[in-house]
């Protein structure tokens, strides 16, 4: 945060100056709102705007260990931080919805059904798809070759 002085001085100046918040927020190209967060304290004031007072009004705030010190830091930090939260939050969606694609992408179990015995070769239908599949013996097939999944003997 500012030291108390150095935010009083520039509200006194705006005071002095008969100049409305809105006025000196116009000219420092900031909003009203911001304007009065710096004056009132709730947030340091950026290097850029300090560099802007100075040139417009010749009022130096801070000294220059404050303006690229850990103050200065902090305010970027705040002013950063919701941003990351925000990025956060989306790279935990990505990785939910892909957590759901990939359990969808789980293998199935099921088992072959006899279903008849025709010219020397059974008829065997997957209990996942229902789809048919004629062999001489189907112990071999580990896994159906129509849906993927993996087979458990057969019923």
């Amino acid at each position: 945060m500012q030291k108390p002085e150095t935010t009083k001085i520039l509200q006194a100046y705006r005071i002095e100056h008969n100049m409305l918040l809105y006025d000196m927020a116009k000219e420092l190209n900031i909003s009203s709102a911001e304007l009065s967060t710096y004056e009132n304290e709730k947030k340091a004031i950026p290097y850029d705007v300090k560099n802007k007072i100075k040139a417009l009004y010749g009022i130096e705030l801070g000294n220059k260990t404050n303006e690229y010190g850990l103050e200065t830091m902090l305010s970027l930090f705040e002013e950063n931080q919701a941003g990351l939260i925000k990025q956060f939050k989306a790279a935990i969606q990505i990785i939910k919805s892909q957590e759901n694609k990939i359990k969808s992408l789980e293998r199935k179990n099921a088992h072959w059904i006899e279903k008849g015995y025709a010219c020397g070769e059974s008829e065997y239908e997957c209990s996942n798809c229902g789809e048919t599949e004629w062999r001489t013996n189907i112990s071999r097939f580990k896994y159906c070759p129509f849906c993927g999944a993996k087979m458990n003997g057969t019923k």
